[in-house]
């Protein structure tokens, strides 16, 4: 099931809608014409009979509206107690062959001031379970916003690997209190699913903190970029690209999100295993010759990269195995510390290896992050997720209106677009900074949509 077409409309739901038997909160369609219709009511008349809530409380409910024939309603998973579910939406990107549900659990007598952020995934006719994005907060926060990747790869060990479909849920958001010093900042959360199934996340990280330019002195960055963090598509399927204000810093930072192949930690865990298998004796022939017999193990198992990449894996791996073993000692090393640091070697330029869209970069490391995801089933494998910072530029002076960042593809372009009572202004990223302001007054028939959809479709194009 594909979702080339898909057509989302939601919004906040509030009590107020238990007085009406149901409301229609969002809508997809999928690929093959395939309605579903996201609905918010009483579970009592959502599901006459139903005993998984209390008949009062107000529910999310998908159901598919089939042409001449029965709907059929499912529970979203998670909105069965008490609690209101406020800014309801749909979360998908197309040709996936899942979507999420996404809203904000909120206890009408709790004392937060933002609160809990849920998401379900829906594939193949079922729902997973429900997962946290964000705790509820006594704090001020921005509202979450998500893109989603999709690829699929194989999982397990030698001789007993399956191919999977990992869909990942990418999350952004502000904070005023989420840096470890108490101070505001971004935070970014990766939630991984595998076949349809939440195997983990790797917990919210501060994006603060990534960027290493220079802070720029006597510059603010204005509130509505501070607290207006942005996400968007990549250049392929496995990527995402974020964008946000470092107040310390005073800089507009775009970051490329990337997925890499899940094959990558198999080819680690087996050149470690190799290393620790090894029968000879770690006296100067035997490290040349493991030196030699790892870059063609290397070569030998890594059927799902081209052979040009590994090739540079197996050159790299034989040096750096040479080096490591006399860096540590020389004959007699002990294998165990050898085969971590071949191990995390190895991880660390296929992290620098894969490019997105086919497009390679060469990689700084000071701008480099890596993060990495242990499921929690077994024989779902690790998962590695690479954070790159793709520019850093002053942030902009803009006006007091609503603002908007709007991104290329690769992350290396930026448009910052404010609106006043009758115009929208705006300015976009050039070699040094930012171009004059631009100004395109809304009368003639033009509204802001429209020419803000042009804008987006001028930076991507970029």
């Amino acid at each position: 099931m594909g979702f080339a077409l898909l057509f989302i409309a939601f919004q906040g739901t509030s009590p107020a809608a238990a007085e009406d038997p149901s409301a229609v909160v969002g809508t997809v369609v999928d690929s093959g014409g395939q309605l579903y219709r996201l609905e918010t009511g009483p579970y009592g008349v959502l599901f006459p009979g139903g005993a998984s809530a209390a008949p009062e409380d107000l529910v999310l409910a998908l159901t598919k509206v089939t042409e001449g024939g029965p709907e059929v309603r499912m529970l979203v998973p998670g909105t069965e107690g008490p609690e209101a579910e406020l800014d309801v939406s749909v979360v998908a990107a197309p040709r996936q062959s899942a979507f999420f549900v996404s809203w904000t659990s909120q206890d009408g007598l709790a004392a937060a001031t933002a609160g809990e952020v849920v998401v379900s995934a829906f594939r193949n006719g079922a729902f997973s379970e429900a997962v946290v994005v964000r705790e509820s907060l006594a704090r001020d926060a921005g509202p979450v916003k998500f893109a989603v990747t999709r690829d699929r790869g194989s999982v397990g060990s030698a001789g007993a690997t399956q191919e999977v479909e990992r869909t990942t849920l990418h999350a952004i958001w502000w904070q005023d209190d989420a840096q470890a010093d108490g101070s505001a900042g971004v935070l970014y959360v990766p939630v991984v699913f595998v076949d349809g199934s939440f195997i983990g996340e790797i917990g919210a990280q501060v994006l603060n903190g990534l960027d290493p330019g220079v802070p720029l002195e006597g510059s603010a960055v204005t509130e509505s970029i501070l607290k207006n963090p942005t996400i968007a598509a990549g250049k392929d399927h496995r990527s995402v690209i974020l964008a946000f204000a470092d107040e310390a810093t005073s800089r507009l930072v775009t970051l490329e999100v990337h997925m890499l192949p899940m094959e990558l930690h198999q080819l680690k865990a087996s050149a470690e295993e190799f290393v620790l298998d090894y029968g000879g004796p770690l006296d100067l022939a035997g490290i040349e010759s493991l030196s030699e017999e790892i870059g063609a193990h290397l070569v030998d198992i890594g059927a799902h990269f081209h052979l040009g990449l590994r090739t540079y894996f197996a050159a790299s791996v034989s040096q750096e195995t040479l080096d490591l073993a006399w860096g540590l000692g020389g004959p007699g090393v002990p294998l165990e510390s050898l085969s971590e640091e071949i191990g995390a070697h190895l991880v660390d330029i296929g992290a620098k290896a894969f490019g997105s869209g086919g497009m390679e970069r060469i990689y700084d490391s000071s701008r480099f992050s890596l993060l990495t995801l242990n499921a929690l089933g077994s024989g779902l494998g690790v998962h590695l997720v690479r954070l790159y910072v793709v520019a850093s530029f002053p942030a902009p002076e803009t006006g007091e209106g609503h603002t908007s960042v709007f991104l290329s593809s690769t992350g290396e372009s930026s448009l910052v677009c404010w609106e006043s009572p009758s115009a929208l202004h705006y300015r976009e990223t050039e070699a040094e900074g930012w171009s004059e302001v631009h100004t395109i007054l809304l009368d003639g028939g033009l509204d802001r949509t429209a020419v803000e959809q042009a804008l987006i479709q001028r930076i991507e194009s970029r």
